[in-house]
């Protein structure tokens, strides 16, 4: 094994001794100004330590101070760089007069230096990390914090971040009278600062705790305070919407999604509103309205201060609809139902009627709400869509036009129409007062009915109260006036009746009240004579005195001649109008006698519901007493003397 010569080294990559003079002088130069140079940047960054200590952090303190108009606490230097420095966590404390406050993590700042060089400015970037806000709702706004003209100087504003915020807002509007608050989550955004604070362009994204999504984009002008909005809302609780916006009315339930623009101007009490939303599962509650709106969806059309619904399904109180029309806060409803057919019952348990008689069927109805927001009126006309009953009465058809008034607290009832299946008619009108107390100012309805029946057949109806079976006599055709007023539970009624082609055409009036029945001025036509009756019905029984003048007895009897007179007593069950099951006893005169005696005749008598026991009868030289034999069947008959 040999070793390899080493080679012989070239002259020419030797250095001469000239360039090593350079490199020495070189080397005695550098050092000095590298260590200048370094003491230059050691300088530097004291200087700039002392900056961001000492000047930058309470500049941009003071800077924030004046323009909010209010203290803002800055924390501690956690980091800076050339282009940034970052405060540790830092407050907007509340003031005696604004409760709005705010916590931040940390304050990141982001600056240009060259603009410092170029422009003797420095213009600042400012995030808010993980900021906990809360504001609270004022009447003359959101934010009590009056923003200043940020004045010539050094630092300027330039934009404010938000970053992974939560906020809490208390809005002035109330459901079911309480305020109660608005939790934001996930809250990104900024705001651009123009104009030396004069005009603020901003956007905003947030997540509700309640669920739902809200983005907002919008411009602010000082100090005139004009401000134009975006806002994109997807299935966010109405009830949320209600208390940000103040609404006229109640959305306690219900979700929402829309794009809306808005104009809010100062100088303009009511807020400019554009776009369009949709709703579902929505409650909609609006004052002195006896009922809510519930399970509500449709959408709604904004068209500045016009709220439009469009085709909205709901159901007020028990009755389904579907509603179009407008809202406008100053001149109130201008709103059109359709109602799809639905019981009798539950209109009139909706519109808190309370009836003193049962009804049932199922009517559909035209319904109309317009008047100012704070007095509506809600209206309409009920049309029957399948037989019905009123008591015991069965109706073929029925309509009435009715009007809630919520300023009056009544509901009006007209053109009231009812058509029995018997055949006549049915016709009134009528107010229920709604604000009535009792004595010890609970609410109580107080009634007030006018009815007119037409032509109703008396003998269906009398049946029906007989439990099925026929009236001894026939009733035929009857007229009558009725007045019904009180209250549900303690009603009067008021009757006059006509009765004109009876088996005794007659006529009279009936009163019940607190559970008595009084039969007043009832007058009855027997072929040419007249009986008149006074009754008093109360606990299952009746009472009555009864008159007669001039009632020929051959309408009983072929074989009885002149006409008879008298006064009785009366009584009986109120389960059963037959004479076996009447009690009577009085005074009867004959004209012309009776049977064989042909002079005028005076008898004391009682009715034991089978036979007339005569105790004692008189005449001119002749005094009897027996009874008398009465076969109803055959009125005909000449009665026989016992």
């Amino acid at each position: 094994m040999t070793n390899s010569p080493t080679p012989d080294r070239d002259p020419n990559l030797e250095p001469t001794p000239s360039v090593r003079r350079r490199f020495r002088r070189l080397r005695r130069i550098a050092l000095p100004v590298g260590l200048g140079l370094l003491a230059g940047l050691g300088g530097a960054a004291w200087w700039g330590w002392m900056f961001v200590n000492e000047q930058l952090a309470p500049l941009v303190a003071d800077s924030l101070t004046k323009t909010l108009s209010r203290p803002v606490q800055v924390g501690e230097v956690e980091r800076f760089s050339l282009t940034s420095l970052r405060f540790g966590s830092s407050s907007l404390p509340p003031t005696a007069t604004d409760p709005d406050r705010a916590t931040v993590e940390a304050i990141a700042v982001g600056f240009n230096p060259l603009q410092v060089l170029l422009t003797r400015k420095l213009k600042l970037d400012v995030t808010l990390v993980k900021p906990e806000i809360y504001l609270e709702q004022e009447k003359q706004g959101w934010i009590g914090t009056k923003i200043r003209e940020q004045e010539e100087g050094f630092i300027e504003l330039e934009t404010i971040r938000v970053r992974d915020g939560n906020a809490v807002l208390l809005p002035i509007g109330t459901v079911r009278g309480q305020r109660s608050p608005i939790t934001l989550s996930q809250v990104n955004g900024k705001a651009d600062i123009f104009d030396k604070s004069k005009r603020f362009a901003y956007e905003l994204k947030g997540q509700s705790k309640t669920g739902g999504d809200l983005q907002l984009r919008g411009e602010t002008r000082l100090p005139a305070q004009d401000t134009n909005l975006s806002i994109r809302a997807k299935n966010l609780l109405v009830a949320d919407i209600d208390r940000l916006v103040n609404l006229p009315f109640d959305l306690p339930t219900g979700r929402a999604s829309g794009n809306i623009t808005v104009q809010l101007r100062p100088n303009i009490e009511q807020p400019l509103i554009n776009g369009t939303a949709q709703f579902e599962g929505v409650t909609l509650t609006i004052p002195k309205l006896p009922q809510s709106f519930t399970q509500a969806r449709g959408g709604l059309r904004f068209q500045g201060i016009e709220i439009r619904l469009e085709d909205v399904n709901a159901v007020y109180g028990k009755v389904p609809l579907v509603a179009n029309g407008t809202v406008v806060q100053d001149k109130g409803f201008n709103i059109t139902a359709k109602v799809k057919p639905v019981s009798l019952p539950a209109v009139l348990q909706t519109l808190k009627v309370a009836l003193p008689f049962s009804v049932t069927g199922q009517v559909q109805s035209d319904l109309k709400l317009t008047g100012p927001i704070a007095k509506p009126v809600l209206s309409g006309i009920a049309r029957s869509t399948k037989p019905g009953t009123i008591d015991r009465v069965d109706l073929s058809r029925y309509n009435a036009a009715f009007k809630l008034d919520t300023a009056a607290e009544e509901v009006v009832i007209q053109g009231l129409q009812a058509f029995p299946t018997t055949g006549g008619q049915v016709t009134g009108s009528g107010r229920f007062d709604l604000g009535a107390t009792d004595a010890a100012g609970k609410p109580r309805t107080q009634i007030a009915l006018n009815l007119l029946a037409t032509n109703v057949p008396g003998d269906a109806i009398a049946r029906v109260y007989n439990d099925g079976n026929p009236f001894p006599v026939d009733i035929r055709r009857v007229d009558a006036q009725a007045q019904i007023s009180g209250s549900a539970d303690n009603v009067r009624t008021f009757v006059r009746w006509r009765a004109p082609q009876a088996t005794y055409p007659g006529s009279g009036e009936i009163l019940v009240a607190n559970g008595v029945t009084t039969l007043r001025n009832t007058l009855f036509s027997i072929a040419g004579g007249t009986v008149g009756a006074e009754a008093v019905a109360a606990n299952g029984r009746w009472q009555a005195v009864v008159t007669g003048s001039g009632i020929p007895l051959k309408q009983f009897s072929a074989d009885l001649r002149g006409l008879f007179s008298g006064k009785f007593n009366a009584s009986g069950s109120l389960d059963s109008f037959k004479p076996s099951d009447i009690r009577a006893q009085g005074e009867v005169r004959f004209s012309e006698g009776i049977s064989l005696l042909k002079r005028p005749l005076t008898a004391q008598v009682r009715w034991n519901g089978q036979q007339i026991l005569v105790q004692q009868a008189t005449a001119p030289g002749f005094s009897a007493d027996g009874a008398i034999a009465l076969d109803w069947k055959a009125p005909q008959q000449s009665p026989g003397w016992i």
